[in-house]
């Protein structure tokens, strides 16, 4: 057998050892969506979104 065969064998033989693994694994379980922390029913959150950038940031830029 020529160098170019084994390197072709060992080359596939790695990528399977690699793949093999993940095909066999077990699919992840969907966790069902979290339960409501309580103050998500208020109609206004106490929280109000802030800007990114400064007045004076935005006259820079």
């Amino acid at each position: 057998m020529s160098f170019g065969v084994i390197f072709l064998i060992l080359a596939v033989g790695f990528l399977g050892l690699i793949t093999l693994p993940k095909l066999l694994a077990k699919r992840p379980v969907v966790e069902p969506d979290p339960k409501p922390v309580r103050g998500d029913e208020l109609a206004i959150w106490p929280f109000a979104p802030m800007p990114i950038m400064t007045d004076t940031e935005v006259i820079f830029f």
